[in-house]
This record gives structure tokens, C-alpha cells and sequence, in this order.
């Protein structure tokens, strides 16, 4: 008989029940997202522009806890806030998943909301739900299934757009038949509302530029909430004899935005040579001047150069249509005396004199701010804008479709940051495109001088980090359309004063140009024009900034101090740091245009 050892016994049940229980606990788990992990900060930029969105993001948690590789499964609609989620998730920390016990690398899925973005008190909620991504994509699969059999059950099908459309008249007039196959709550072009229609057709008239392409975009809605869009280009020709007969254009866009012609003209010079200013406040399908066509433009703004009759008046009529059929007519009435004895006559600027640079892969944001809605105007603001549209198409080679002008009221908060955030990215080939930024306007220091702003028509002094534009920003959103130069010129100083020597804000900080210079990236140059504690003067001989005027000048050829027919940075800066600071003592001021830049860079003439 075997003896039974009864103290072996019991240990070896022991260790089978404790192998048993290990067996136990060592089930499989997911990975958890630690308390404590920062949640991401709402941008200001998104909440100023009213952005908002759920954004899910893929991350792969790594074994020691850490964020591994982060991607946007599913975007926002809104990169800004795609990229501050992702950002934050690599920071995060999690309890890894478990595989028999042992930690191991799994991919997790996390939405991150970003909701109420614009309030009272500008709150920024963010709700973040971890999700195992099996689990979500079958929830994507059953809401999908879901929404499909809703809509099949409503008789909810697609929207289609059908756009058809007749060639240019001699007017330009084209004819657009619209047609959608379902019930239309709203059909626009190119923003402009023509109406529901319970059909679905449409016969609408516009007019298309003269001379160059112009874009419709056809946007409908239909009263399921379901859209579709088109855009149709045409291109209507130059006529040797244009047609003057602007009444045959019916009066069948009551409803679009009242076209505004605005007309200023130059004395004749000696030679009777006379420059006609001309503004328009929608897209130019045509303009005439006495019958005599001068084109269409996006833009609206024209500078013609004509010639007055002597020892008598002339009469200049302007006609201008936009391609909504709208018109508008204003004339203007010159006087040249006759010129008995030679005079002293006032420098003028003649862009006409600069043999056109070809078009080249440019694009230039243009804004001039002279009557401001809360602040004292900066005189003459507005005339260098619309002068310096001249100079960016002849001597910079900077085509009129890839100009974009803001002026007065148009350059409020909103529209400005859209030019650099939204407009400009679109415009720019990478590492290709060289952008030029003209701003004439005021400028001011933060209350504590360690940051710039650029005001635009609607700035508020006492809020100034809300209602005006911050430079870095605009510097941060040059930087990231990734373009392969940018040029900056400043009319505007921070000194705290108007260009009429009025106090704009008391106790201003200025903050020096060159103090900043490690801000611009290497591709930038930067020129402004005054020193940090001087005033940025007008004339109202010149009938400009002085620094404006003086920078069109140069670009006119005086700037060439070698005459080898180009100009570079360093030759403008020495031709401005003179003809400005001879200007201003004729004011009783001191006035020195700063640089940051590449001086051997060239300007213009390439």
C-alpha cells in the first residue's frame, strides 16, 4: 500500500486553484483614457468665424500608455479644429489594452466636440467619447441603413441641377435655363437669391464681363434640405464697336444689390491729359466712357486715362453695367485752361509710363481704410489702394482676376481675415505663388506694446484683441498657405496718431518694426512707413500717404538707382528713406520708412 503524503496534496491543489484564478483575471480589456488629460483649447479664429463640428480621430495607443500615430478618421469640416484635436490626443495618456494580461499596441477611435463656439461668453465646451472602433463603424453602419430606408420612404431622392445657357449677346446678356427634379425652396447665382419654384425651372439673365471669363455659380436648395451646385464659365469677346444701347438690358434683377458707380478724376495736365477714377461696388460686366468700351473686371476698379479738350469743358460719361443687368451712369465735366506761361507742376503718378510686366503666378491682397466707422479717418487711405491696383498689375505683373481690393467698409473684420484665411489658400500654388499685401489704414500697439494690430473699418479702440486683426495672425495665415515669397507694404503706423497728427489712442506703446523682425519667416519682406514713435504723414498735395505715393513713384522707374532696368529691395528702401523723410519736413515731421528683408531681393523688373 502507497502511503499518502497529505501535506503534498494540499499544496498541489493549491497551486492549481491559484493557476485557475490567474486564469481568470487575465481576460483581454481596451484601452482607457486617463483623468486629468488637457482638453483642447477652441482657436480664437474659429470662434471669430463661428467654426464648429465633432471631429473622430483614430489613435493607436502604444503598450507604455503613450499616443503612437493620431489621424482624423472623420473631419470637422473645419481643419483648424481638426488640427488642435489631433494635437491634443498625442499628448493624452491611457491605460494601454490588455491581452492575456500582457499590455499591447490598440487602435482606439475618440470624438472630440467642438459646440457653442460664438456667445456671450464665448464658451467652448468640449465633450470627448472614447469609442472601440468595431463598435462605431457598426453604429455608422445602422445609421446609414437607417437614413437610406427613411429616405426611401419619404420619396427623398437627390437633387440634380440641369444648368443650360445661351452664348453673349452683343450686350453680353446670356440666358440661363435651370432645371431641378425636385420641389426648389432656393436657387442662387452667385449668391444672389432668384427664388424658390415649386417646378424646379428657371430662365434668369445676366451679364458677363466684357473682354475677359466670367464664373456663375449656380447653388440650389430643395425643401428636403437637399443641395446641388454648378459653375459655368464664359467668355464673352472685346467688340471694335460696342454697342451703347445700355436700355435693351431688361430691369429684371430688382432684387439684386443696387449697382453704385463712383467717379474722381485728376486736373488735366499740361498736355490735357486727364485720369478718371473709377469704383464700382459689384463685378463690372461692362464699362464705357463717351461709348467707348473699357472692359469688364471683378474687381470694379478702373483707372483711364483720357484727354480734355482745350481752353473748355469736356464732358466724360461713364456707363457701367455688372453682370446682374444692373446699371449705373454719372458724368463728369473737366476744364483745361489754356496754358499761356510754363508753371511748377505737382509730381503725379503715371502707372501708364511702366511697360506692363507679364502676368506670372502672383496674387496681391489690396485694402485701403479711409472713413472708419468708430476711429478718425486716415486720409487719402483709400485713393493708394485703389491707385496701388495699378501698380500690382503693370509693375509687380500681378493679373486683375487674382487681385483682391477691400476699401472702406468692405474691409471690415470678417472680410479681412476671409481674404488671408479663406481666399488666399485658394489662390496660391505651393512654393510657387509670390503674394504682395498692400494695408493703408491705421495701425495700433496692444495696450502693453508687445504685439501689433492691423484696424479694420468696424474697430472698437476699447476692444481692440476683438474687433481688430492681430498680425501675427495674418503672418501665421501667409506662413501657411505656403507660397513661395510674400511682400508686405505698410501704410500705417503705431505710434498711437492719425496721419493728421490727432491722437487715435492715448498712451499708446509703439512697438518697433526691427524689435519684431524674428517673427517674419526668411521668404518675407516687410516694408513700413515710419519708425516705431513716428507719425505715418498724408498729403493733401499728393493726395496720399506719403509713403504710398512715394512707393508707386519708385516702382515707376525712379527707384532704379543703376538704371539697369530692375529694382531691388534695397534700392526702394534708400529711394523711400529719402523722397519720405524730404516729404515730411515739408510737414514739420520726421518720417523713416523701416525694412526687414533681403535687400538684394528684386523688387520689380525681374
Amino acid at each position: 500500500m502507497y502511503k499518502v503524503n497529505i501535506a503534498r496534496v494540499r499544496i498541489a491543489i493549491g497551486l492549481c486553484c491559484l493557476l485557475c484564478v490567474s486564469a481568470v483575471f487575465a481576460r483581454d480589456t481596451e484601452p482607457v483614457l486617463l483623468p486629468g488629460n488637457r482638453k483642447p483649447e477652441y482657436p480664437k479664429m474659429s470662434l471669430r468665424l463661428g467654426e464648429a463640428g465633432r471631429v473622430t480621430v483614430q489613435v493607436k495607443i502604444l503598450k507604455d500608455g503613450t499616443a503612437g500615430a493620431v489621424e482624423v478618421a472623420s473631419s470637422s469640416g473645419f481643419p483648424r479644429l481638426d488640427s488642435v484635436a489631433v494635437n491634443a490626443v498625442r499628448q493624452w495618456k491611457f491605460k494601454p489594452a490588455t491581452k492575456n494580461g500582457v499590455p499591447v499596441d490598440k487602435l482606439m477611435e475618440l470624438q472630440i466636440g467642438f459646440r457653442n463656439p460664438i456667445s456671450d461668453s464665448y464658451n467652448s465646451d468640449l465633450s470627448i467619447v472614447p469609442k472601440e472602433p468595431q463598435k462605431l463603424a457598426e453604429e455608422r453602419r445602422v445609421l446609414g441603413r437607417d437614413k437610406g430606408e427613411r429616405e426611401r420612404y419619404r420619396g427623398n431622392p437627390p437633387l440634380n441641377l440641369e444648368v443650360t445657357h445661351s452664348e453673349p449677346s452683343a450686350d453680353g446678356s446670356v440666358i440661363f435655363n435651370i432645371k431641378t427634379n425636385t420641389d426648389t425652396a432656393s436657387l442662387k447665382i452667385n449668391g444672389l437669391e432668384e427664388g424658390g419654384s415649386v417646378d424646379g425651372n428657371y430662365v434668369v439673365k445676366k451679364v458677363a464681363r466684357v473682354g475677359q471669363a466670367t464664373q456663375f455659380t449656380i447653388t440650389a436648395v430643395d425643401i428636403n434640405g437637399n443641395s446641388d451646385a454648378k459653375t459655368i464659365t464664359l467668355f464673352r469677346k472685346m467688340h471694335s464697336n460696342p454697342d451703347k444701347a445700355t436700355d435693351e438690358l431688361d430691369s429684371d434683377t430688382s432684387d439684386s444689390k443696387r449697382l453704385n458707380l463712383q467717379v474722381t478724376h485728376s486736373k488735366p495736365d499740361a498736355d490735357g491729359a486727364v485720369f478718371i477714377s473709377v469704383y464700382a461696388n459689384a463685378d463690372v460686366a461692362s464699362l464705357t466712357i463717351n461709348g467707348v468700351e473699357e472692359g469688364g473686371r471683378s474687381s470694379g476698379s478702373y483707372r483711364i486715362r483720357k484727354v480734355a479738350r482745350v481752353g473748355q469743358d469736356t464732358q466724360f460719361t461713364i456707363v457701367a453695367i455688372d453682370i446682374n443687368g444692373n446699371s449705373d451712369t454719372k458724368t463728369i465735366t473737366v476744364s483745361r485752361q489754356s496754358v499761356v506761361a510754363t508753371q511748377a507742376v505737382t509730381a503725379a503718378l503715371k502707372p501708364e509710363t511702366i511697360k506692363r510686366a507679364p502676368g506670372r503666378d502672383a496674387v496681391a491682397i489690396i485694402i485701403g481704410i479711409q472713413n472708419y466707422k468708430r476711429v478718425p479717418r486716415a486720409d487719402f487711405a483709400s485713393n493708394d489702394a485703389k491707385e496701388f491696383y495699378e501698380y500690382a498689375v503693370r509693375a509687380l505683373g500681378v493679373k486683375p482676376e487674382k487681385i483682391k481690393m477691400l476699401l472702406d467698409d468692405e474691409a471690415d473684420e470678417i472680410n479681412v481675415v476671409k481674404a488671408f484665411e479663406n481666399w488666399l489658400p485658394i489662390q496660391v500654388n505651393r512654393d510657387k505663388t509670390d503674394v504682395y499685401v498692400f494695408f493703408s489704414g491705421h495701425g495700433l500697439p496692444a495696450p502693453d506694446g508687445k504685439s501689433l494690430y492691423f484696424l479694420p473699418h468696424g474697430v472698437d479702440k476699447e476692444l481692440l484683441s476683438r474687433t481688430a486683426v492681430a498680425q501675427n495672425e495674418v503672418i501665421a495665415a501667409l506662413s501657411a498657405a505656403k507660397p513661395r515669397s510674400v511682400t508686405m507694404f505698410i501704410d500705417a503706423c503705431y505710434s498711437g496718431q492719425t496721419r493728421a497728427g490727432d491722437v487715435l489712442m492715448a498712451n499708446a506703446k509703439p512697438v518697433t518694426l526691427k524689435s519684431d523682425a524674428a517673427i517674419y519667416p526668411p521668404n518675407f519682406t516687410v516694408i513700413t512707413a515710419s519708425a516705431n514713435d513716428q507719425i505715418s504723414s498724408s498729403s493733401p498735395e499728393l493726395k496720399h500717404g506719403i509713403f504710398s505715393f512715394f512707393l508707386m513713384k519708385g516702382m515707376e522707374g525712379e527707384a532704379d538707382a543703376n538704371q539697369d532696368g530692375k529694382i531691388t529691395v534695397g534700392e526702394m528702401q534708400d529711394y523711400l528713406s529719402d523722397k519720405v523723410s524730404r516729404q515730411a519736413m515739408t510737414l514739420n515731421r520726421k518720417q523713416s520708412p523701416q525694412l526687414v528683408g533681403d535687400t538684394s531681393r528684386v523688387l520689380v523688373g525681374k
